[in-house]
């Protein structure tokens, strides 16, 4: 059977539609600011108001790019909301620096210690935090979707308008039906993208699989990938955009067998078909597959110095992303969802990890480009018969 990682991504920036996510009845966590940049009033401003909190960095570009409507919607509620900016990741010089080219309406604290961010649970930024004043937490979602019409309801009518997706959508044991005697349970939810991504496997005395706030379209993905199905996907009609998810797969019995592995992913790929309302269509097609292949020997340099961390986002702005820790099999999948076209690794010997730049393109030969330049990294292209789903939404 194909080996299974286990991954843990904390993305740096995500940004969804979905991230909207309701919260009552939550008493917040005690704020505490280690550091003002632009506040003389102190933990006085905390009284007597409700309080939204921004979770941000300058390297972060989702978070650059959130600065005017956070500046705007600042200016026109402060008289009823504080509005703070709260930096957990860099020293007071670097975000002074950065004020003085990009200014900020809202108040700017520094979380050194990273206390607030560890209490509020923040795992991704951009992440808004709306917390009413009685210190009651209300909503959580990604900075560009606080709108006018959000806050003026909640100032109004002292609620949201909660048009968003939340809770268990399905939690249920099934008889696997081209298996015999396992059973296996399938969970899935509306998942929270501001808690970021992630992928979590157990091969001892059991099979499970839990991916967290990937999109239904990555987790078809992630199955073919991970289970080495050979197949491409593609999708047609009705696209469920929103939609992120929490699935989690787990059964007591340990399946070793690639095949039967296999059986049991087709098993729930019916299962998703039928709960989020798609049919599959099989087909074969000629395309073009890039194969990644490595010069191992120019990569000395960009080893990750400790091998046993989970992969990590260190920084993202327009132009890049920049990871530590990466392994190809990754790089391979990123690549795929990136450019759209079918990205493999085949490897050898157990994974090594790199601290490596991938541009922001969603063109492969640019992208081929740059690895092979920059790493050694260069990507082959084969015309090959590949095995084609097609999920068609209905």
């Amino acid at each position: 059977m194909k080996i299974i990682l286990t991954i843990t991504l904390l993305l740096s920036t995500i940004i969804s539609s979905i991230a909207q996510i309701i919260y009552k009845d939550s008493i917040a966590p005690k704020i505490e600011i280690t550091h003002w940049i632009n506040n003389s009033e102190g933990m006085s401003i905390l009284e007597n108001k409700p309080i939204i909190l921004e979770f941000w960095s300058t390297w972060c570009g989702p978070c650059v790019k959130a600065i005017p409507h956070f500046n705007q919607l600042t200016e026109r509620y402060n008289k009823d909301i504080t509005f703070i900016s709260v930096n957990s990741y860099e020293t007071k010089t670097n975000v002074e620096n950065f004020l003085l080219k990009k200014p900020m309406s809202s108040f700017v604290a520094l979380d050194e210690s990273e206390n607030l961010k560890n209490a509020f649970n923040v795992q991704s930024i951009p992440v808004t935090i709306l917390i009413d004043k009685n210190g009651m937490l209300r909503w959580r979602g990604i900075t560009s979707e606080l709108t006018d019409d959000l806050i003026s309801t909640f100032l109004t009518e002292n609620k949201f308008n909660d048009i968003y997706n939340k809770g268990i959508i399905l939690d249920q044991v099934f008889s696997a039906s081209s298996l015999e005697n396992i059973d296996y349970q399938l969970q899935i939810e509306y998942g929270d993208a501001t808690l970021g991504k992630g992928i979590t496997t157990n091969s001892e005395g059991e099979f499970f699989l839990k991916l967290n706030n990937y999109s239904i379209y990555s987790v078809l993905w992630t199955f073919s990938d991970r289970f080495d199905l050979k197949d491409n996907w593609k999708f047609e009609g009705n696209l469920p955009d929103r939609e992120i998810i929490n699935l989690m797969i787990k059964s007591d019995v340990e399946i070793k067998d690639e095949l039967d592995a296999q059986k049991l992913i087709y098993d729930i790929t019916l299962k998703l078909a039928e709960t989020f309302n798609f049919s599959i269509v099989k087909s074969e097609e000629i395309q073009s597959i890039w194969y990644i292949t490595p010069d191992t020997s120019q990569l000395g340099k960009n080893l990750s110095i400790d091998q046993n961390l989970d992969i990590k986002v260190l920084e993202q702005t327009d132009d890049y992303t920049k990871y530590q820790n990466l392994f190809f099999e990754f790089l391979a999948s990123v690549l795929s969802l990136r450019t759209k076209e079918k990205v493999e690794y085949n490897p050898l010997t157990a994974p090594y990890y790199y601290d490596i730049i991938i541009p922001k393109s969603n063109d492969i030969l640019e992208i081929r480009k740059y690895l092979k330049e920059e790493y050694g990294i260069d990507m082959v292209e084969k015309r090959e018969k590949v095995k084609i789903k097609t999920a068609t939404f209905n």
